[in-house]
Order: structure tokens, then sequence, then C-alpha cells
């Protein structure tokens, strides 16, 4: 079929003329699937062979006809936001590869599917996607799910980033995104003052409730197990009512996989591991010649499936780079080469100079470890954690017995 369609259109052919001729071709090669072939394009549609360099302009299609089609809403006012988050560097530089994922689609049409003969009732159809920020243009309101380290966190930079870069490139039906992190909504916030006062931008702050009205926000909300425990119901159903409200907005949370129970009645997707291929081109853009020999190391260590969790990649390529070409020998050895990185970064600020910073690995150990016990996710309160480091830190002597000595 390829051979027969393109030699068709390269002859001059009509692009209609061309599949008609190309089908009966595969059919007369006794090839079952003639009639799936199909090609996307006007019917009288032919390829002028003495044109070399097709007609093109620096700005997208649908660039050109929102100029054609706009209105009397000018956008233009949140183009100093838009740029600021689309050049920042703390979203720019975590998302560097997109992740792929699945969401189960419940609910379907049983006339859309086939169903065995006293199988389960409730059909279930699975979508993989290549490229998270698909999933969630698709889906205008979805639950990224994922374990701790699987990419939550850096798919909702790469979400932010990306529409803001539409934005900027003309695409007026593309909303406004705005990131928040849900471990600091407390019981007295309400999800629109929330918002507002978490608004790094003037106009932005001031133009919210109109945009929310007009449906034009994109909200990414990070860390949905990160609500204290104490308030997380009522919380939830805050929440669900202001995407009720608003309906008609785009509404991404990221959530761990364990803690969610569905309590936003929203779609769920759920983030994939990292693939090989996309563990090396990820090593390629951070350690570039040295990507083939630091895979080579991962494939013959105990680390290889540890690292398709993104943030422990992320910290085996630290590690990779400070010890000048090595990689520990297992999990608990890159936690703690980790914690000591960051013990000894902290030293050198000279930021805590009264600690002993020797001592803090302990203390954040055992916090670690009641953090994990209590069931309480990622959230430790302060009496417990304080109880952690009194134990591994001595008091600092009075001022009086600092004189005496």
């Amino acid at each position: 079929f390829g051979k027969a369609v393109y030699t068709g259109l390269l002859g001059g052919v009509a692009a209609g003329e061309a599949v008609r001729r190309a089908r009966i071709a595969a059919r007369l090669d006794n090839d079952p699937s003639w009639l799936a072939y199909q090609l996307y394009a006007h019917p009288g549609a032919c390829m002028l062979r003495d044109r070399t360099r097709s007609q093109r302009t620096s700005q997208k299609l649908k660039a050109i006809l929102n100029l054609r089609q706009r209105t009397t809403d000018d956008s233009s006012w949140r183009n100093p936001y838009l740029g600021w988050v689309a050049e920042h560097p703390h979203y720019t530089g975590e998302a560097l590869v997109p992740l792929a994922g699945r969401a189960e689609m419940k609910g379907l049409d049983y006339t859309a599917i086939y169903v065995e003969p006293g199988g389960p009732r409730d059909a279930v159809r699975v979508e993989l996607f290549k490229d998270l920020t698909d999933a969630i243009r698709q889906h205008k309101s979805v639950v990224l799910l994922g374990d701790s380290g699987a990419g939550k966190t850096a798919t909702l930079y790469r979400v932010l980033c990306d529409f803001a870069r539409s934005c900027l490139d003309g695409e007026s039906d593309t909303p406004t995104p705005i990131l928040v992190s849900l471990d600091e909504y407390r019981s007295t916030d309400t999800p629109l003052e929330f918002i507002r006062t978490r608004c790094v931008d003037t106009a932005l702050k001031g133009r919210l409730d109109a945009e929310l009205e007009a449906r034009r926000i994109c909200l990414l909300c990070d860390g949905l197990n990160d609500v204290p425990q104490n308030g997380y119901l009522k919380a939830v159903r805050e929440w669900r009512g202001f995407i009720s409200t608003y309906a008609g907005n785009r509404f991404v949370f990221a959530c761990r996989t364990a803690s969610y129970q569905n309590e936003l009645h929203l779609q769920t997707v759920e983030i994939n591991p990292l693939d090989d291929e996309r563990i090396v081109r990820y090593l390629s853009i951070v350690v570039d010649d040295k990507a083939g020999a630091l895979w080579e190391s991962l494939q013959n260590s105990s680390l290889v499936e540890l690292a398709r969790m993104p943030l422990f990649l992320k910290w085996m390529v630290q590690s990779y780079v400070a010890s000048g070409g090595l990689i520990p020998k297992h999990q608990a050895l890159l936690v703690k080469g980790l914690v000591e990185a960051m013990i000894r970064r902290e030293k050198e600020k000279g930021a805590y100079d009264a600690l002993p910073l020797d001592k803090m690995g302990p203390a954040l150990a055992d916090c670690a470890y009641q953090m994990h016990s209590s069931g309480e996710g990622s959230t430790l309160g302060y009496d417990r954690a304080l109880r952690s480091f009194s134990q591994a830190i001595p008091p600092a002597p009075s001022s009086a017995a600092a004189e005496s000595e």
C-alpha cells in the first residue's frame, strides 16, 4: 500500500484516487488489511513536482487562525507572567524527559466493545499515553497518581511550562496555568483565597475570579496526600465543591497512589516507570558523552530497577558526577550519600554553625522512621520531630555555664 500510494502521489495523482489505487494494489497482493489503510488529506490535493520547498510562515497555523478570529478579549496582560514561568530554571530544569502513563476508562457503553458472556459487568478500557501532557490535554480534570519519586511534581512542572509556551505562541484557547502546593493548605483556608494568595503575578491575582468564570485557568495542585490528615476530608470536600463551581476550567491534582481513594471523583492517570529509552534520553541530556558508560554501569548493578523512578535516577546521576564515575552498590548507600552531601552543603554555607551537623544524619533517619511508622504520609508533627532531634543532638549549654567554662 505504501509503495503504491506514494508512487501515485509523486506522479501527480490526487490523494483520494492514489489511496483507491493503493488499496486495490494491496488487495491484489492478497493483503487482508487492504481496506484498513487511510491517508488524511483533501481528496483532491495533488503534489507539485516542480515545488522544491513549501511556503511557510514563522508562526503556527493555530496562531494565524487566532489572529483572524480575534475577539475583543485581550489576553496580553498574562504575557509577563507566562514568560516568567516559561524561563524559570526551577520549572524548566526538572521536566527534562516526558513521562508515560495509563488511564483506566470505566463506565463505557457496552455496544462499543465486546464483552465475554459471563464476564465482569464493569467494562474497562485502558488508555496509554506516551506523554502525560497529552493525557491532561485530553481529560480536562485528572488526578495524577504515582509512588514517591515517580515524577508527579516534575510532570506538573512540564505541564506548567508547556501551557505557558503555548499561550505565548498565540494559542489563545490554552488556559493560564497556575501551580500551588497543597501541603500549605490549612483548615482555615478556602480554595479560591488559597489560590489567590499564591498567585505570584499581580495582574493574575486581580483577574483570578474573572478568568475562572470564563473557564480560562489550568490549576495544577501538587501534593494532595500532603494535606494535613486532621483536616483532609474537609479539604477534599471544599476542593470538590470548587471544581464543581468552576467546571470548564482544567484541574490537575498530584497524589501518591496508596493515599488516594477516589475522593475527588475525577479521572485518574497513573505514571509509568521509566523505560530504557527514557532513562538513556535523560542521561544523554544530563551527562552528555558519559551517558553510555553510566547506563552500562546501571545495567550491571542492583540499582537498575530503582533507576526507573525519576527521583532516584536523578540522585544516581548526582552521585555518579560527584564521585568521578562511580555509583553506589545499593539503595541504602545511595540515600546515605545524598544525606551526607546535603549536610556538607549546609555546613559549607555556614548557616548552622551552632549545630553539630554530624549528628543530623541519625536525627533525620529517626524522623523518616517516625513518619512512615505513623502512617501519616509525608507529614510529621512538630513535637514528634523535636523529640527526634533532641535525642540525637544534645541541648546547647546555658549562657551562664558557657561563661564559667
